[in-house]
């Protein structure tokens, strides 16, 4: 690729040997609207911006619709275009199947099909400046209407040649194909740590698991918690801030995408130590907790505990994460409703557990401690890819 200077009709990064500048036109003058109508025996189809275009009977929500309806709904080939009932952020899905969509989407085509390609259209409308360029025709619009063809017509669009076209729509159809297997690998991992996690720790009324490490045998024993943790109850203000949640465990707060709200005083703050658990009082029973790798502090909303040297630290926290665990932790909060549902170490402590000797916890521990990792690197991996199509989305194009 080569460098361009920045000019209106030309991108920053560009293939070699493009060096024409780009042609406006209004999209009026480029797309035409699909109204056809008639076709009830195809299948029904809904546009996502997850997942693009995907058939309605493959959604897990239930979407009702009388059958008597479907002789209305619109007509899309393999190749249209759908604006999606959150056009105002971005939902314009090209179609990579035939089926029909409800009246209350937009669908349109090129009008020439042979002098554009639809890798580069479908790319340019998922662009942010694309999407800022949708304010001027989606004034009042609000989430559950899309918009018209002859809103989206009025709307200025610039493109280079055909070829250059094709060559910026398979690269970033490459692109996506990484970032795709990517994601998969990263859903597998965490499927199959679910698994683990279901296998490798007795269900109820059970005293060993079905999955366990070689050189292991003999029945797990039934323990309070309150037997193999003590509560850190310690206040200060001083320390590094620490934040919990389910899908990072315990971090710096200052590392954090939320705003900030924080107390300004902190002297009522708890204190933790390195090799500490914290769970979020309010959430334990949807697995918000951690090991801190840590020092530091957190807010009082939180419950530190310190394991005993009875127990490892690493296995506590992969046996919070248990569906049967998380039941206990559900049905010992207090509170009459889920928003107000809270653990407190005194019924914490009471809660039953199952534990293996020590040397068999920290195998486990290990276990999963490696599986982490692995699914660490591989969301590292696809936000690094996203982070990468981001950037060439907006050097690309104009």
């Amino acid at each position: 690729m080569a460098k361009k200077n920045s000019k209106k009709t030309v991108p920053e990064l560009r293939f070699r040997g493009f060096t024409d500048p780009w042609e406006q036109r209004q999209s009026s003058e480029l797309f035409v609207p699909v109204k056809e109508n008639g076709h009830s025996d195809l299948p029904v189809l809904s546009a996502t911006q997850s997942e693009g275009m995907v058939y309605r009977d493959d959604q897990s929500r239930d979407i009702k619709f009388k059958k008597d309806n479907l002789g209305s709904y619109k007509l899309v080939r393999a190749g249209d275009f759908v604006i999606s009932l959150r056009s105002f952020q971005g939902g314009f899905e090209l179609s990579d199947k035939t089926g029909i969509v409800s009246p209350a989407y937009t669908v349109f085509t090129h009008a020439e099909c042979s002098s554009q390609d639809n890798g580069y259209w479908k790319q340019y409308f998922k662009r942010r400046s694309f999407i800022e360029s949708l304010k001027t025709v989606t004034f009042g619009i609000r989430d559950g209407k899309a918009i018209s063809f002859s809103d989206f017509s009025s709307l200025k669009c610039i493109f280079p040649t055909l070829p250059e076209q094709r060559l910026i729509g398979q690269f970033f159809k490459t692109l996506d194909s990484l970032i795709a297997a990517a994601e998969r690998q990263e859903a597998l991992l965490k499927q199959k740590k679910q698994a683990y996690l279901q296998l490798m720790f007795p269900r109820e009324g059970e005293t060993e698991p079905r999955l366990r490490f070689a050189g292991f045998s003999g029945q797990w024993q039934q323990r309070q918690l309150g037997e193999v943790t003590v509560e850190r109850t310690q206040r200060s203000a001083d320390g590094e801030l620490l934040s919990v949640s389910m899908s990072r465990g315990v971090y710096p707060a200052s590392l954090s995408d939320r705003k900030d709200n924080s107390s300004t005083d902190k002297s009522n703050y708890k204190r933790l130590a390195a090799g500490d658990i914290v769970y979020n009082s309010m959430r334990m029973w949807q697995g918000a907790c951690g090991l801190s790798p840590y020092g530091g502090i957190v807010s009082p909303a939180y419950t530190v505990v310190a394991p005993t040297e009875e127990v490892d630290a690493r296995y506590l926290v992969d046996l919070f994460k248990t569906t049967r665990m998380l039941q206990k932790f559900q049905r010992d909060s207090q509170g009459l409703t889920s928003d107000t549902w809270n653990l407190k170490y005194p019924a914490f402590s009471k809660i039953g557990c199952s534990f293996p000797t020590l040397p068999e916890q920290r195998r486990i521990g290990e276990f999963f401690s490696t599986l982490d990792s692995l699914i660490a690197a591989t969301e590292k991996r696809t936000a690094s890819l996203r982070a990468l199509k981001s950037a060439y989305l907006q050097r690309m194009f104009v």
